[in-house]
């Protein structure tokens, strides 16, 4: 589950007209609920759909009297995303583009997802916001057009396929009246979100049934089924995209699950199905994509074999730059970050107060289910077999903004258990450096830290027996 699902953050996908041509945009967001009003709105400049922590510039601002947070948004070039954060529990996601002077009215509580109704958009360029709010709306639709076809042979993946077809033109439909008010750019882009989306609900449900049903055959004929009604949209158009990106990370994912291979070999050979699936730009950023968000990639059979076959894909000097550094981060044996974190009682706790221990880091927060779920798990199938044992330390790292919500979740007991000491990133969230250091983009994170303050696995697998076996290898190395 994502942490940022949780987060009212206003999700802006930056477009120039010239690809040279740099300019300002101005944004107003106007928020009707009194307490989220006197919450500061956090706003990032991000460079691309591929990881929110990749060349970020942060802005954060204050509701004015009139309860309006007004932000100045300098330079805007091509390609370039903002992220905008203010209470909890919103979500919108949407774009903004060059000269621009757009006004947002939200008149929810953020007590739950937001209702296209609860949003009202004007000003220089909020056509786009309009149309795209519409055709999120239609999701809905989407959904149900494509459930309804649940059998797998190939007579059934040609209803999918028109399934999908039927349900993407009908959002371009929502679209097309707005076509007046939206740069060429900009109208390709919501193309690629919508199409991506519809030909990736067909995909989820044959791969809901891989057990039974889905084969590479049946995968490759969907797949050539999908290409053929997808729009004609330029490849750094579809890279941008984060609906398209997905997509196509989703593909490869698919069809080497397919396949037998192990786990430890399983990176890899996504990487070359990647690069077997696409090319340029594309593929630079489905490759940064997955290796940035599925941390996994540290517990394959040789983790710089799967980075460094992706360099040889990665022309970006910044791209290239952050790989590298985010593989040193995540490789076995780097100094662990020696986090200062308060517990419930404000007692400060650092990772080196552990020395000579093995350290079982659990990052969660609150509404999280999966975490919630594996915090059980953990407390039923894994605490017991270490409990008892002076030398292992599990330790319970929330990410909650509001301090008062941690406290009552721990309280409560359904994040953590009485065998963890539990710390508090200070309201900082997925902001904090520690959580940070490590790239966490999805919740929870087991992260393993061994005796001598190194990494021993920034990510932990899932499964109960194995994540027993790796904290025992953890205590075998200096033994």
């Amino acid at each position: 589950m994502t942490y940022k699902m949780l987060t009212f953050f206003l999700l802006i996908f930056a477009f120039s007209n010239s690809a040279y041509a740099e300019g300002d945009a101005y944004l107003t967001v106007h928020v009707t609920n009194r307490e989220m009003a006197k919450k500061p709105l956090l706003l990032f400049t991000v460079q691309d759909h591929i990881d929110f922590k990749i060349g970020a510039v942060e802005q954060r601002a204050s509701a004015d009297v009139n309860g309006d947070f007004k932000f100045h948004i300098l330079g805007i070039s091509k390609y370039r995303t903002l992220i905008m954060e203010v209470g909890e529990y919103l979500f919108l996601s949407n774009y903004i583009e060059e000269g621009d002077d757009i006004h947002i009215v939200f008149s929810g509580d953020g007590s739950s997802f937001p209702k296209p109704d609860e949003f009202i958009f004007s000003g220089q360029g909020s056509g786009k916001l309009i149309a795209r709010t519409k055709i999120m709306a239609g999701e809905v639709r989407t959904y149900r057009n494509i459930s309804a076809h649940r059998k797998y042979d190939k007579l059934i993946l040609d209803s999918l396929v028109s399934a999908a077809n039927t349900a993407w033109q009908a959002d371009l439909e929502l679209l097309k009246p707005f076509k007046k008010e939206i740069s060429a750019l900009m109208y390709q882009q919501l193309q690629a979100d919508i199409y991506a989306r519809a030909a990736a609900f067909s995909l989820g449900y044959i791969s809901g049934q891989r057990k039974q049903y889905t084969t590479a055959e049946n995968l490759d004929y969907l797949y050539a089924k999908l290409d053929q009604g997808k729009p004609k949209i330029l490849a750094a158009v579809q890279s941008q995209s984060a609906e398209y990106m997905s997509y196509l990370l989703f593909r490869a994912l698919e069809m080497v699950a397919l396949k037998n291979v192990s786990k430890q070999d399983r990176p890899l050979a996504i990487c070359k199905e990647l690069i077997l699936q696409n090319k340029g730009l594309v593929l630079e950023k489905t490759l940064m994509r997955y290796l940035c968000r599925y941390p996994t990639v540290t517990n394959s059979r040789n983790p710089e074999e799967v980075y460094s076959l992706a360099l040889e894909y990665i022309r970006s000097p910044a791209n290239r730059k952050y790989l590298i550094a985010l593989s040193e981060s995540r490789k076995a044996g780097a100094m662990a970050y020696n986090f200062s974190l308060p517990d419930t009682s404000g007692h400060i706790f650092r990772l080196s107060d552990f020395k000579n221990k093995v350290v079982v880091i659990d990052c969660w927060f609150t509404g999280c289910s999966s975490c919630s779920g594996m915090a059980k798990r953990v407390e039923k199938e894994v605490l017991p077999s270490f409990i008892h044992n002076p030398d292992v330390v599990f330790v319970s790292v929330c990410a909650d903004k509001d301090r008062s919500m941690w406290l009552k979740s721990v309280k409560g007991g359904f994040y953590t258990n009485p065998g963890s000491i539990n710390l508090f990133t200070e309201g900082m969230g997925t902001s904090h450096p520690f959580l940070k250091k490590y790239n966490l983009q999805g919740f929870p994170r087991f992260i393993l830290v061994g005796r001598d303050g190194r990494m021993f696995a920034s990510e932990m697998p899932r499964g109960m027996k194995d994540m027993i076996e790796m904290i025992s290898q953890a205590l075998n190395v200096n033994d």
